[in-house]
């Protein structure tokens, strides 16, 4: 008996459900592919395109830029930066914010919770402005600037955006703080409510517009993925945001945690054939909860814009503690995030997708911390869509018929997952191109027939590796480059760059 049927039996369900399950999932994947499996599968546009922000894709920097700012003088660091063509960068990122000094390039000395009070005594060199337009020029990203609502002032924060100004950066993209709708003993005192935080982004915010008529400025909204019960504060964050004014966007964030929603014997500290299916599909199920998520707002933010500032795979935690090694490597979290990824790039209202974090904790780095700055299973995965997405005003979404899915069977913490594609994509128009993205989420090599939807010959660019791969220095996936007339074979758990041949007159 499989150590999951075994765990049927010791969930308290009635002998003969518990037979009964343990029976038909001994030895037995819990995913069942309708797979038509016809020769060649036709590729199509569908539906109607959707215009794409100029600033769509980027990354959130974070701890490890305040940590190691020194770093960002590193050539090898900037050109690995530029390589993965990030629209945006998060400064100074998430948490952190709530506690910075943008004078100093580090955390504030009063107030700060105890798992930061380490910053005070830790030697650095400081993370200013001037620091983070090394990467910005770099990478040709523009700024999203994350205010510190918390433990600063607004006209401390208001100069921060004028010297950024001063020093060359747009003030484009502004945040109103981070996470708010989480319950720290912080947050509280200075938020006891949604509503209390709703009347001080209104009074910033009708501030910044005054100081920058064209910025763009966001307030916190909570993402509730489904599967994963939320805290009371959390719970009645968007709906509490009655009074909130004056701002152009709400932002969200996602970390679905596999743990919460995959029994724990069938995990047994690292994902395998039965469990990689059920992971590949929880970006559908967060997408569903994003837009679940927005009609929780009042009527008066139900159509702004949805601002992703931060979306990775949560940890894994076995025992109450993470794993970064379960999940965190493998190349099964670079198709997450980048299936995530696409699906945001093709939700209306979405015009902001930032993975947390460009470089950082193994458990949700792009890069590596360490020189050469080698990519992650992410970094991978995500250059490709970057790539079709750099300079593009548009997407439209392609659809395969027949149309192969994977239907999770629904028990125990599952719930009722919802059948998925396992073919994704979209095609990506920029004035002078158009670039498209496929992502196959199976086992399976899928014959895909393109014919002139790229206008004739195409050059396609495909990584892909075993979904359980772990993604190292020694070991990194596949990469095929090669050109086809109208038709083409996508791997397994491959992602894959397509773009029109161009004849150049000899």
């Amino acid at each position: 008996m499989s150590n999951f049927a075994r765990s049927v039996f010791s969930a308290g369900l009635p002998s003969r459900v518990a037979i009964c399950m343990a029976i038909a999932l001994v030895g037995q994947s819990p995913i069942i592919y309708a797979d038509p499996d016809p020769g060649a599968i036709r590729v199509a546009l569908t539906g109607l395109p959707k215009g794409l922000s100029p600033g769509f894709y980027g990354f959130n920097l974070d701890f490890w830029f305040a940590i190691h700012a020194a770093r960002l003088d590193n050539p090898t660091l900037l050109r690995a930066a530029a390589a993965l063509h990030p629209m945006v960068l998060r400064y100074p990122g998430g948490t952190l914010a709530n506690y910075w000094n943008w004078r100093t390039g580090w955390f504030i000395r009063h107030d700060l919770p105890s798992r930061l009070r380490w910053t005070k005594h830790r030697t650095h060199v400081p993370y200013t402005l001037s620091r983070f337009k090394t990467i910005v020029n770099a990478t040709g990203a523009s700024p999203v600037f994350d205010l510190n609502l918390l433990t600063s002032k607004l006209s401390d924060q208001l100069s921060m955006l004028h010297q950024a100004r001063n020093l060359g950066l747009p003030v484009r993209y502004v945040e109103l703080g981070n996470e708010f709708y989480l319950s720290k003993a912080g947050y509280k005192a200075h938020f006891p409510t949604p509503q209390a935080y709703a009347h001080r982004a209104w009074r910033w915010a009708t501030a910044i517009h005054h100081a920058f008529p064209r910025a763009r400025i966001a307030a916190v909204g909570f993402w509730h993925v489904p599967g994963q019960q939320p805290a009371p504060r959390a719970a009645q964050w968007n709906t509490g945001l009655g009074h909130l004014a004056g701002v152009q966007a709400i932002t969200m964030h996602d970390y679905a945690s596999p743990a919460r929603l995959i029994p724990r014997a069938m995990l047994q500290g690292r994902l395998d054939t039965s469990t990689i299916p059920l992971l590949l599909g929880l970006p559908f199920q967060a997408v569903r909860g994003l837009d679940e998520s927005r009609y929780e707002l009042p009527a008066s933010l139900v159509q702004l814009p949805i601002w992703v500032t931060e979306y990775n795979l949560g940890p894994l935690r076995l025992d109450g503690h993470p794993h970064p090694d379960a999940i965190d490597a493998l190349w099964v979290h670079g198709l997450y995030n980048a299936t995530l990824g696409l699906l945001l790039a093709q939700t209306p209202h979405v015009q902001m997708a930032l993975v947390h974090a460009l470089i950082g904790s193994p458990m949700f780095s792009v890069l590596q911390s360490a020189p050469p700055y080698q990519r992650s299973a992410s970094g991978y995965t995500l250059s490709l869509l970057y790539r079709a997405a750099k300079e593009a005003i548009s997407l439209q979404t392609l659809s395969f018929a027949p149309e192969p899915m994977a239907h999770p069977v629904p028990f125990l913490r599952l719930g009722k997952m919802p059948a998925y594609p396992t073919l994704i994509g979209a095609v990506f128009q920029s004035p002078r191109s158009q670039r498209a993205v496929l992502i196959n989420l199976s086992s399976r090599p899928r014959t895909l027939d393109m014919g002139k939807l790229l206008g004739g010959a195409f050059h396609y660019r495909e990584r892909y590796a075993p979904a359980q791969m772990t993604v190292a220095a020694n070991q990194i996936p596949t990469t095929r480059s090669e050109n086809a007339t109208t038709s083409f074979v996508l791997k397994p758990y491959a992602i894959a760059l397509l773009r029109k041949v161009t004849h150049r007159p000899g």
